[in-house]
């Protein structure tokens, strides 16, 4: 089981041999269902992200919102402290539902799940692109800009536009794809329907 300072599950508690009287106890925070925290552990959307892990569902991974706090992307102001964690999960698999959770699926044959501090979660392109139908194209761009633009994290760029773009063009029928076609690197990315 983990340290007590860390989120750990209330089965893996059990299974340990701590009694259910302790899991009730005030000193315990309950982020999610089935998860407990030491009272105050949880400091910023990170902590919040690795209590959701413990009992996060096989192949499922953090996207949206959550995957660009954990990348360390630039999100407009009332984004950078998300109270609720978007996890994404492979089609034809349900998104998770739970309190605190927006769940949403993906293609398992298109998004790459890479790890960020030991966490599943969207490639920076795919986070991108699941940021489509939250953000504006000007904030977009802004979140595309520092995915392509190294040094960000590492000495090289996260992705590069030429990525982007392909991926715009992979993805001409989900939600949010006219609102990334608008970005401009992707102008030459044409509906196949004019009317959308």
């Amino acid at each position: 089981m983990a340290a007590m300072t860390d989120a750990f599950s209330v089965r893996d508690a059990l299974a340990q041999g701590l009694s259910r009287e302790v899991l009730r106890s005030p000193a315990l925070d309950r982020p999610f269902h089935g998860t407990r925290v030491l009272h105050g552990g949880i400091q910023d959307h990170h902590d919040l992200c690795r209590a959701y892990a413990v009992r996060m569902p096989s192949g499922a991974a953090f996207s949206g919102v959550s995957a660009a706090v954990l990348w360390g992307l630039p999100l407009p102001a009332r984004f950078r402290a998300p109270s609720l964690v978007e996890v994404s999960r492979p089609l034809p698999l349900r998104p998770p539902r739970a309190r605190g959770v927006i769940g949403r699926g993906h293609d398992p044959r298109r998004v790459i799940v890479s790890t960020v501090g030991g966490l599943p979660v969207l490639s920076p392109a795919d986070t991108w692109a699941s940021l489509s139908t939250t953000l504006s194209v000007i904030d977009l761009v802004a979140v595309a800009d520092a995915i392509v633009t190294p040094p960000f994290r590492a000495d090289v760029a996260l992705a590069s536009i030429d990525e982007l773009a392909s991926l715009v063009e992979s993805r001409q029928h989900v939600p949010g794809a006219r609102r990334l076609r608008r970005c401009p690197w992707c102008a030459s990315v044409r509906s196949p329907d004019p009317r959308r």
